[in-house]
């Protein structure tokens, strides 16, 4: 077997294994994006949606630019460039959530959002001209089926928020995509500051412009729930993706991301002991089965291939 075909299996190998690892690390930062439904639920009966998240991204980045302050460095204009239309998705979406909640339903918002599931592979052909595959397709349909049985109840019916709801499914997908296309260009802590400052400063002019204004937070259950959602679900989480998508198909991650909901509802069993209903298990067990399928093998030959030309450069 010649040098260049023993290279090649390495590679292969090394990217299985770092596939594994980065399912395994989005996994875990999905369980802290489920556990922040109920120390969140808290803190925003006590403080203004847009302050918490300005403070709650601020912190992240401040957190992560003091960890990592060499990879400061490595912020060129490009990568304010990328990171800041990255950042500007990842607000929009929240913001879109945020509007849209005011006039429709916590269970309904959440099945909405968890769309970005479907909309992954029906965006990709546009946005990153790569066909996502028969099987990681049906991947995402299972995933998508499993939230509709988790999260909705009775007649559906068009409201008002919905289409607001929709547009965060929308620039979550889009941001999902571009990380995909992005996340092998930058160092991924340097890219992800910039995301985070990005997001803290729209939710800082937000905040008087859509209530009282920014302020200080105050009391422990705020803080608590502002220090938890910006050291795991913001500064961990999105390290994490913008390092490891590069292994991962932009639809394996969709699907990851689509068990948000499973984590939720465990946590609010464990925390607020709220039951598990059949449709919650019959819903997460759908969701549980598309991640498998995504995560067969073959999925990813297009994000291998990619990374070993970069590899190999």
């Amino acid at each position: 077997m010649s040098g260049l075909s023993l290279r090649a299996l390495r590679l292969r190998g090394e990217n299985g294994s770092r596939q594994w690892v980065g399912t395994a690390l989005l996994l875990l930062g999905t369980f802290f994006w489920g556990v922040t439904f109920v120390v969140v639920k808290e803190a925003v009966a006590e403080t203004d949606v847009f302050t918490f998240l300005a403070w709650r991204f601020a912190l992240a980045a401040l957190v992560l630019a003091a960890l990592f302050t060499g990879r400061m460095l490595r912020i060129d204009r490009r990568c304010l460039g990328v990171g800041a239309l990255l950042g500007a998705l990842l607000a929009a979406s929240y913001i879109f959530q945020t509007v849209g909640l005011r006039t429709t339903g916590a269970a309904r918002a959440g099945f909405l959002t968890g769309l970005s599931v479907v909309l992954v592979p029906l965006l990709l052909p546009v946005l990153r001209r790569i066909g996502p595959g028969l099987r990681p397709s049906l991947a995402a349909l299972l995933a998508g089926a499993g939230l509709a049985v988790m999260t909705l109840a009775g007649p559906v019916e068009f409201a008002r928020g919905d289409a607001w709801v929709l547009a965060c499914a929308v620039a979550f997908a889009v941001y999902i995509i571009l990380v995909g296309k992005f996340s092998r260009e930058f160092d991924a802590v340097s890219l992800t500051v910039v995301q985070l400052v990005t997001v803290a400063v729209v939710s800082a002019v937000a905040a008087p412009i859509a209530s009282a204004g920014l302020s200080v937070p105050h009391g422990w259950i705020t803080w608590r729930a502002i220090l938890f959602c910006a050291l795991l679900a913001t500064a961990f989480m999105y390290t994490v993706q913008n390092h490891y998508q590069r292994y991962l198909t932009e639809v394996q991650t969709a699907v990851i991301f689509a068990t948000e909901p499973i984590f939720a509802a465990l946590a609010a069993w464990a925390w607020l002991g709220e039951a598990l209903t059949p449709r919650l298990l019959l819903g997460g067990g759908l969701i549980v089965a598309g991640m498998l399928l995504a995560e067969a093998r073959g999925n990813s030959p297009q994000r291998h291939k990619d990374h070993k030309v970069q590899s190999e450069r």
